[in-house]
């Protein structure tokens, strides 16, 4: 059987564990949760302001009526780039140097608008048509000042560009208007001049016949000169398609592409891109947080890669269909013109300069009036709703920080220093090498526990110091048979004298060794009740108190000190002398007497045996008291004079070798252990082991010598 070894551990024993080493956990668990409740305090707080922006689109015609016109991504993304641009910033910095100049006239315009755009971040929210301004910084009334007047500065902005290309475009169109005009009045002389020329009879008819073939053959060359810009077109946008693709672009891909469903999944990875950013601004790749971001942005980008792959297969079968049958219009084309040449060829040189004067003259003519009619249109639609930014939500002075969460530090505080403080008392009771668990005890010195002893603990009101004017109120506090009869420790050595009765006195043994493996243990005090509990019981009981090195029982009872064993030992007075009154009915005790310079050899006397044996006829039970068994050999001298040794051990005292060293040395002697008392300093034992001996010890075998 492995003595040594410590049985698998229970519920019952971890939550022991806890509650004896709560000290253990308590001072962890404190120290981190005010440290984190420190350090989340000296973290400056940091807080948002946000302000939103509405993209106000024309009014397009819908089924249902007049409806608003949706951003598309690229827009939206072209257009947050250009509101985090310098010039923003500078215009922000003026509005709030004009609006706020006690507070912002002092700063320079730079370094104001340095300090706005180091703080200012814009975003496009998805499917919306909105962009939002957001501040982040440690002033909240700072924050909501920037956020606001960089608002403004955004809608004053894009307004200000609005009107700036309006007006372009408006001197743009006059321009043209100008110069087809000067263009006309100039091919209409010009043209007036050949017409004024004298016609051959017969020509006039032919040059009538052709003009329809000049303006065919306009007519064709536009054609022609269409489907090759086309042609050309489709050709260079599959080519950067296929480019694209074969470069692993598929975001590329799905933006040259276009469609609803390409943009939105274009938008969820570059949402994901941005979040991944974020992140690994603040963790390394291998953090689960950045690494999920991550495996999602992979998953997303392999369902555009499907998806974009099927519409550009879609597509370029579609754009080969239509270059076939821009091939075959060209070739249609190329014919007409041939012929049309050859009948042009057949004028008069005079006829083809004016059927070319009339041809640029009604090309003029139509450009002019296309151009007119775009001035007109361009009239309207300043009048009418346009493209426009909005200021629809102002940013607020925000009242809570963002960051830190101070609730959160101390509560992963308060948890870090629980479970570290759970490990350090686990590890604590791994290194301890004494004993707290009952079982253990038994399982190491392989005999039963008799009783189970809770803390003493005597008010004070209880001590009847009148009655005990000899006893010392330390000593008085210890004795729970003397004063407290009806308290749980008193019950606890009435039970070890029913056991010892019953198992040990009634097998005919009547002497019995109380020591222990170490000093302050409570060996003594436990003769002392054991002896009480025995006399108050009707035995005959005597203590002999045979711990010469350190005297104490007779400290308990009002006796003479000076004479005790060593006299009746050494000669110097006879068994009747050292014999002596307690105070108690059918209680005596033989104190150690006075001082013995080498008491072990005194007790391995001839004399020692004989007086045991004359007290085992004179009274039922001989208690002896002795120094502990490993600093000094008393006890080992003691053990085999005796019928029974009774060990006390106190909870967490005595480490499991010494114990264990305890035993065997015992068992060397011929020592016959009989038991245990399991002394418990702690109050909470009384309750983990009340009823054990109870219900399990009265059914264990005989006594027997080993």
């Amino acid at each position: 059987m492995n003595t040594s070894g410590i049985s698998e551990m229970t519920l019952g024993d971890y939550w022991r564990v806890f509650r004896r080493r709560l000290l253990h956990v308590f001072i962890p668990f404190l120290a981190l949760l005010v440290g984190a409740y420190w350090y989340g305090m000296t973290i400056p707080s940091v807080y948002e302001a946000r302000a939103l922006i509405e993209i106000q689109k024309n009014l397009i015609r819908s089924g249902m009526g007049l409806t608003r016109g949706f951003v598309s991504t690229f827009e939206k993304a072209t257009m947050a780039k250009l509101a985090t641009s310098r010039d923003v910033a500078a215009l922000a910095a003026r509005k709030l140097r004009h609006s706020l100049p006690d507070r912002y006239g002092m700063t320079s315009e730079e370094i104001l608008a340095r300090e706005i755009r180091a703080e200012v971040h814009v975003e496009n929210l998805t499917q919306s048509n909105i962009l939002q301004i957001r501040t982040v910084g440690s002033d909240p009334r700072q924050l909501a000042d920037y956020c606001n007047a960089y608002a403004e500065a955004v809608v004053e902005f894009f307004e200000n560009e609005r009107r700036k290309s309006t007006m372009e475009l408006k001197e743009y169109i006059l321009g043209q208007i100008q110069a087809y005009d000067s263009k006309i009045a100039a091919l209409g002389a010009k043209l007036q001049r050949v017409r004024n020329v004298k016609t051959p009879e017969g020509l006039e008819e032919i040059a009538v016949s052709k003009i329809a073939t000049r303006a065919n053959l306009n007519r064709i060359e536009e054609e022609l000169e269409r489907l090759v810009r086309e042609r050309e077109r489709l050709r260079e946008k599959a080519e950067n398609l296929r480019n694209a693709r074969a470069s692993g672009d598929f975001v590329k891909v799905a933006q040259m592409l276009g469609g609803r469903e390409l943009e939105s999944r274009v938008d969820e990875i570059q949402r994901l891109e941005k979040r991944r950013d974020q992140l690994l601004t603040q963790f390394t790749p291998a953090h689960p947080r950045v690494a999920k971001v991550i495996d999602t942005l992979n998953k997303a980008k392999e369902e555009l890669k499907g998806v974009a792959n099927q519409a550009l297969e879609a597509y370029l079968l579609s754009n080969e269909t239509r270059e076939r049958e821009i091939e075959q219009s060209l070739t249609r084309l190329e014919g007409e013109r041939a012929m049309t040449h050859r009948a042009i060829e057949e004028l008069p040189e005079r006829l083809k300069n004016q059927t070319s004067l009339e041809r640029e003259l009604a090309i003029a003519t139509s450009v002019s009036r296309m151009f007119q009619q775009k001035l007109q249109d361009f009239e309207i639609s300043m009048n009418a709703p346009s493209d426009r930014l909005f200021l629809m939500e102002r940013a607020a002075v925000p009242e809570k920080p963002i960051r830190p969460d101070r609730k959160m530090i101390v509560i992963l505080g308060g948890i870090i220093g629980f479970l570290l403080g759970l490990a350090g008392a686990f590890l604590a009771e791994a290194i301890d090498t004494s004993l707290s668990a009952l079982k253990d005890v038994e399982r190491i010195l392989e005999r039963p526990v008799l009783a189970v002893v809770p803390r003493i603990r005597i008010p004070n009101e209880k001590l009847d110091t009148e009655r005990f004017p000899t006893v010392r109120k330390d000593l008085l506090q210890t004795v729970p048979m003397m004063v407290d009869q009806r308290s749980p420790s008193a019950e606890a050595y009435r039970t070890l004298r029913a056991v010892i009765q019953r198992r040990f006195l009634e097998s005919g043994f009547k002497t019995l060794l109380v020591t222990s493996s170490t000093p302050q243990e409570g060996k003594t005090t436990t003769i002392a009740n054991l002896s009480l509990a025995c006399a108050a019981a009707g035995l005959k009981t005597i203590v002999v108190g045979a711990n010469m090195r350190h005297p104490v029982i007779g400290r308990f009872f009002p006796i003479d000190r000076m004479k005790g064993l060593h006299e009746l030992l050494t000669g110097k007075r006879t068994l009747e002398d050292v014999i002596q009154e307690t105070g108690f009915e059918n209680l005596h005790i033989i104190d150690s007497g006075s001082f013995v310079r080498r008491p072990a050899e005194v007790l391995a006397s001839s004399r020692f045996k004989e007086v045991l044996e004359i007290l085992k006829k004179r009274y039922d039970i001989v208690l002896v008291d002795s120094p502990p068994m490993l600093p000094v050999a008393d006890a080992t001298t003691i053990a085999p004079l005796v019928d029974g040794v009774l060990l006390v051990y106190l909870v967490s005292v005595a480490p499991r070798d010494a114990l264990l060293r305890c035993r065997e040395t015992l068992e060397e002697v011929g020592a016959n252990i009989i038991g245990v008392v399991f002394n418990d300093p702690w109050e909470r034992s009384q309750n983990d082991y009340a009823g054990y001996y109870y219900h399990h010890r009265y059914a264990a075998d005989e006594f027997s010598r080993l």
